[in-house]
């Protein structure tokens, strides 16, 4: 029964996530690559705002890299280069725009686990994301917090952890 059920959740994102797509596809025209290419690139691109999102868009280099463990003990992780799939998939999920839909109230401050960092001509933007929290956070170079949104999806832990497989607390998250 257990087995059934795991299929049918899994069928069930499947689906989601080809709907998302052919609806945030649904859009025919040809435009610049600088420009939303969807009616939901455009919400998306309202909610970050012009250059933020052309950052994100248009990179050709992102890097991941594990933060914010208090383990002392824990050795730091160095930072991953995001192959040509999964900087699509990371593109993808960045364009939907539940993610950037609300930024509700929480009681706690945001400890991010995670950092991407978005690398386009000599512009960077860094997308930080706190898995207890369900929170992520759009940071400039500086480290300046531009923007901070909840997390809506939770494909967001299984890239994460794709990333880094032998990370305790990703692979835990994704049993939950």
């Amino acid at each position: 029964m257990k087995r059934i059920m795991t299929k049918l959740k899994s069928l069930a994102v499947a689906l989601s996530l080809a709907l998302s797509a052919t609806a945030c596809s649904a859009n025919g025209e040809t435009q610049n690559t600088e420009q939303p290419h969807s009616p939901c690139d455009s919400i998306v691109q309202k909610a970050l705002g012009d250059s933020i999102f052309n950052i994100i868009a248009n990179a050709k280099t992102i890097t991941a890299e594990i933060i914010g463990y208090t383990d002392s003990t824990k050795a730091k992780t160095p930072e991953v280069k995001l192959s040509a799939e999964d900087l699509k998939i990371m593109k993808f999920l960045l364009r939907n725009p539940q993610n950037v839909s609300s930024n509700d109230t929480v009681f706690g401050r945001v400890l991010p686990n995670i950092c991407f960092k978005f690398q386009y001509k000599k512009q960077m933007c860094q997308l930080f994301f706190d898995f207890g929290l369900r929170k992520w956070q759009v940071k400039d170079k500086d480290d300046h917090i531009l923007k901070t949104f909840d997390i809506k999806s939770p494909e967001f832990v299984h890239l994460a952890s794709q990333l880094f497989p032998s990370d305790e607390y990703l692979n835990e998250l994704l049993k939950q």
